[in-house]
């Protein structure tokens, strides 16, 4: 229901009019002073202010440029009352930022046309400021769909690329390794006359070998990185069956460093059942969050993040739980729209729980956040076990 302020220092007149907008169907409030109808404001859903001119103790142009300045109320549509037929006074009312202007004694017949006419213009805003945000929301999530594809192409050659000469680096690790244990046995055998230069040997022969095991390792983590990458390189529209675990493991291999800094619990369900998709759209969707709960504990002691994943009978269950700064509940609802962010400048475009939000509802599941604030919060993916496109 359309919702209109009065304001107005006559009871009366207040009374008159309420009763006239009322049988048309458009829900009335009243306030007697610019101090009353602010109340109003907050506490109700206005669209229209009928302002009187001449209040007491106030004069109406003011308490409408007044309203102008208040970015929280300056886009309602303001309609002075006057007594007033000077020329000047239509001027006055447009100057202060009003819309329209309705002379004293009202006409119901003018009033209600000129009521009806205002809220036409707030219907038509309204419907363009909804296809604005539509358009918008629809070029976020045309452009982050192309940026996937576009990584996940890259990264997948990146990985094809880096393949070859990772193998020579094992292959020349492998038989570094075989001579320098050759060296060692060379230099076992050394007479003990020569004990100090045989210590000399041993001792740098040693130190060669720990970088050589040192850089062995770093070789399988970057391997693993690498090998994770390839099952990303799918073209953007062939999708294959896929566990919600490898995706885990993958999205937690690339942020293997930021996760250094936390405890990491994982709670995976060891039959959890594979669902069809694209596993460079999954394992996005988990890193999405995943940043988003690494984001959260960055300031938090004792920082701490759980994955978990299970199913029934119809779905499949992902969680991801943060104990970090949480997501006032005043904010929790606008997080999935595009371009929303709490981030800093810099730090986010608000196009991630966008982004995460279409692609989970691309694949016919749904996702949901809780929180409570300085406690953490938590994030619930659920897809459906059969995944019909």
């Amino acid at each position: 229901m359309n919702s209109i302020l009065l304001i107005d220092d006559q009871s009366s007149v207040r009374k008159l009019l309420k009763k006239i907008l009322e049988r048309h169907d458009y829900k009335v409030h009243e306030a007697a002073c610019s101090e009353e109808g602010l109340k109003q404001i907050d506490e109700q859903q206005i669209d229209l202010i009928i302002l009187d001119v001449m209040l007491e103790n106030e004069i109406g142009y003011q308490v409408c440029k007044n309203f102008k300045k208040n970015e929280n109320i300056s886009h309602i549509p303001i309609i002075f009352l006057t007594a007033s037929e000077e020329s000047t006074a239509m001027k006055e009312a447009y100057e202060a930022g009003g819309v329209d202007f309705i002379l004293k004694p009202v006409d119901s017949g003018s009033l209600l046309m000129r009521v009806k006419s205002h809220f036409a213009q707030i219907d038509a805003r309204r419907k363009l400021q909804t296809q604005h945000e539509e358009l918008k929301s629809y070029q976020a999530i045309l452009l982050q769909e192309e940026k996937t594809a576009a990584v996940s192409k890259m990264v997948g050659g990146l990985s094809h690329e880096l393949n070859n000469p990772l193998a020579c680096i094992k292959s020349n690790f492998n038989g570094l390794s075989k001579y320098l244990n050759r060296i060692s046995e060379a230099v076992a055998a050394i007479p003990e006359e020569f004990e100090d230069f045989h210590k000399t040997c041993k001792k740098n022969l040693k130190n060669c070998l720990d970088i050589v095991e040192e850089s062995n390792e770093e070789f399988l983590q970057l391997r693993s990185i690498t090998d994770r990458l390839v099952t990303l390189d799918l073209p953007a529209d062939e999708e294959q069956s896929y566990s919600l675990n490898e995706a885990i493991e993958n999205s937690l291999t690339l942020y293997s460093k930021e996760l250094s800094s936390c405890q990491l619990s994982l709670e995976k369900a060891d039959d959890l059942p594979e669902t069809i998709c694209h596993p460079a759209t999954v394992t996005e969707i988990i890193s999405s969050l995943l940043c988003n709960s690494l984001y959260a504990v960055k300031n938090i002691d004792n920082a701490n993040i759980c994955i978990s994943t299970q199913h029934d009978d119809q779905n499949i269950y992902l969680s991801i739980q943060d104990n970090g700064c949480g997501i006032p509940e005043n904010i929790l609802a606008k997080i999935w729209d595009p371009f929303f962010t709490t981030k800093d400048v810099g730090e986010g475009a608000g196009l991630g729980l966008s982004s995460v939000s279409h692609l989970i509802k691309s694949m016919n599941g749904s996702v949901q956040a809780t929180s409570t604030v300085n406690e953490g919060a938590t994030f619930t993916i659920t897809l459906p076990l059969n995944n019909p496109k």
